[in-house]
């Protein structure tokens, strides 16, 4: 269509080259209208003039199916843009709420297991009790879990980014998933990097554990 715009633009300009160049014609011989020079002069000037005005109109009738056909594709693109979006958010959104649920097991089984060993740890022990040979030997004790749980924090993590980045959900959704995410590192992290005293592990555990859980119900929300 822009061809199309481009060559009435020029029939437009070569009118109205002829229209100035007969319309001095028809000027110069005005004193003589019955001869045929003026007639002819008079007649092509309207002509041209016609003609130019037809261009001119033209033009912009196709100037704005032009515009019109940008606007539309423009908004397809959007729409396009938009539903991409959405169907990228709501699939990462189903596997962060999955993985998400599958840490949150494992990470509270490790920490209740690590706890358990290691409040043992301390009765059998007593007065030759070691903490720092304890933790050592619980967390070797738990290798495997220990690398999983790190595996599905990175998981969770890369999700959390994606939907982070996504501009189709609400700040409010991502503010949730965002906090759910890091209530949740900050219990993985507590159950695979252990050190400090019983006491504060086991207030870790209590209050992580909660956060979790009303992580857990916002998301049900989303």
């Amino acid at each position: 269509m822009q061809i199309v715009s481009d060559a009435l633009l020029l029939i437009g300009f070569f009118s109205l080259i002829a229209a100035i160049i007969y319309g001095i014609r028809w000027f110069r011989n005005r004193k003589n209208k019955k001869s045929k020079e003026y007639k002819k002069n008079k007649r092509f000037t309207i002509i041209s003039l016609i003609i130019l005005f037809s261009a001119v109109w033209f033009v912009g009738s196709v100037e704005d199916y032009i515009d019109q056909h940008s606007q539309q594709t423009t908004q397809t693109e959007k729409n396009i843009t938009t539903n991409n979006s959405q169907t990228e958010y709501l699939e990462n959104k189903e596997d962060f709420i999955r993985v998400f649920t599958s840490l949150g097991i494992k990470t509270e089984d490790l920490s209740k297991a690590e706890g358990n060993e290691w409040r043992d740890a301390i009765r059998n022990e007593g007065e030759n009790f070691s903490a720092s040979t304890s933790v050592k030997k619980i967390e070797d004790n738990h290798r495997s879990e220990i690398i999983k749980v790190k595996e599905l924090s990175d998981q969770l993590h890369q999700l959390d980014q994606k939907i982070q980045q996504n501009d189709y959900p609400s700040k409010a959704d991502k503010e949730t998933i965002h906090e759910a995410y890091l209530n949740l590192k900050h219990f993985a992290t507590h159950a695979t990097d252990l050190g400090g005293s019983f006491e504060t592990y086991v207030q870790e555990h209590n209050d992580l554990d909660r956060k979790m859980g009303d992580s857990a119900e916002a998301l049900k929300d989303l």
